[in-house]
């Protein structure tokens, strides 16, 4: 095994293998006869080579199953998923799976899970059912399938099949790609990222499993069934890389980063591995400022400012407003009560030789009545040990304000300090 910092050696499977699953409750008693007779000049490029030479053999690889005779999908995770109602009763009811599954080797083009889901959007079709991603338990309607499938140039949207799910701890979020083992490869992770770059991170990390793709192809272009692949530790990603992976153009100027790749092996051989994502070894910070660092060098620096309010009965109302509300907040947060798109701020004086200016943190935990653990939202001005992303333990009496943050509706509970401002 290779002891270098410059590179990762990951193990190549010797085989990857898509699973679907369309939910029936009269299902054909021989699927494969109707899917036979399919037109593939549906489909485009290597898809429509490969499903016609699948489809012209002696074995198409679907079959129906009883759903007494399967694990049952599991109704809470698919629904946690994104399953809509209707979708989650058509599972609930469904009396037997039709289950279409293909195994290849690792590596580029993933044609095994192009056939798959295509031969499931066929039999959903006919049964007027959606399609199981069985990988990340994703619920597929028929349409929502067919855009993910590659066009004649064998183009994918790699945001449709490598997806990011995260989870909150006391460090911070915990972030995962959940799809690339499809192509054989470790999924990435990241440990404690700051709350607010939840979603730009996540964007960042679905452009870096599309340079790590990239490289893991071209090593395996000649040779597929390879037993072990060299690839760089360090890997430059950019605002191109995002815009490739999610196929749409951003609009904003940005530039590029490095990040560093650290193998981490499952315990037993029953667990995944990981690629954890690091910042380079030659920096100093702590890892959210790196994160914070490489979000703004690719999508531009968060909106700031500094705005400077002599006292008011406004601003005191404000705060007193703020400060009443603080354990029934804390109660909310510990509990788990928020939803999973809300994220916990809270300002907080910092005092310092040059003056006291108040600033922003994303609230990590808060099981100490008296302490708050967070991630700064913005760097101070006066105290330079204070930068977006570092970790902050903030005292409870230091708090003039908190507000609940939704990821695509901003503020909506809180922040009463900011409408004094507003007002003043």
């Amino acid at each position: 095994m290779s002891e270098r910092d410059d590179v990762v050696l990951l193990e190549v499977p010797e085989i990857v293998q898509a699973l679907y699953v369309v939910p029936a409750v009269d299902p054909p008693d021989d699927p494969a006869t109707f899917l036979r007779a399919l037109d593939v000049d549906r489909w485009h490029g290597t898809l429509r080579e490969m499903l016609a030479g699948l489809l012209a053999g002696s074995m198409v690889p679907i079959e129906v199953r009883p759903v007494a005779d399967m694990t049952p999908l599991p109704l809470d995770l698919l629904g946690a998923m994104g399953a809509t109602e209707a979708q989650l009763r058509r599972v609930e009811t469904a009396t037997h799976y039709v289950v279409a599954v293909l195994q290849s080797q690792s590596g580029w083009p993933p044609v095994h899970e192009w056939m798959a889901r295509a031969v499931a959007v066929v039999v959903a079709e006919r049964l007027g059912s959606d399609i199981v991603d069985v990988l990340n338990y994703h619920v597929l309607d028929i349409d929502s399938a067919l855009r993910t499938l590659p066009d004649d140039r064998d183009r994918i949207r790699l945001a449709d099949w490598v997806w990011i799910e995260h989870s909150a701890d006391s460090t911070g979020y915990w972030c995962t790609t959940n799809g690339l083992r499809r192509f054989g490869l470790p999924e990435l992770q990241t440990l404690g990222t700051p709350p607010h770059l939840v979603g730009a991170w996540g964007q960042t990390m679905t452009a870096i499993a599309h340079r790590l793709l990239g490289a893991w192809a071209e090593r395996l272009a000649d040779d597929r069934h390879v037993a072990f692949v060299e690839l760089p530790a360090l890997v430059e990603v950019s605002l191109v890389d995002v815009e490739l992976a999610y196929r749409r153009q951003l609009g904003v100027e940005g530039g590029s980063a490095t990040v560093r790749l650290a193998l981490d092996p499952g315990a037993t051989p029953a667990q995944h591995s990981f690629l954890t994502i690091h910042p380079p070894l030659s920096w100093a910070g702590s890892a959210g400022e790196y994160l914070s660092g490489v979000c703004a060098a690719l999508f531009g620096a968060r909106p700031g400012g500094i705005r400077h309010a002599g006292p008011s009965e406004m601003m005191d109302r404000a705060i007193a407003t703020a400060r009443a509300g603080l354990t029934g907040i804390r109660r909310r947060f510990e509990a788990g009560e928020l939803d999973l798109h809300e994220k916990l701020l809270v300002k907080h004086s910092v005092i310092a030789d040059r003056g006291t200016e108040y600033l922003w943190a994303y609230v990590t935990s808060w099981r100490d009545p008296e302490r708050v653990l967070a991630t700064s939202a913005a760097d101070a001005l006066y105290d330079p040990k204070v930068r977006a992303g570092r970790p902050v333990v903030v005292s409870t009496e230091s708090i003039i304000d908190w507000a609940v943050e939704h990821d695509e509706l901003g503020i909506v509970e809180g922040g009463w300090t900011q409408e004094a401002l507003g007002w003043s």
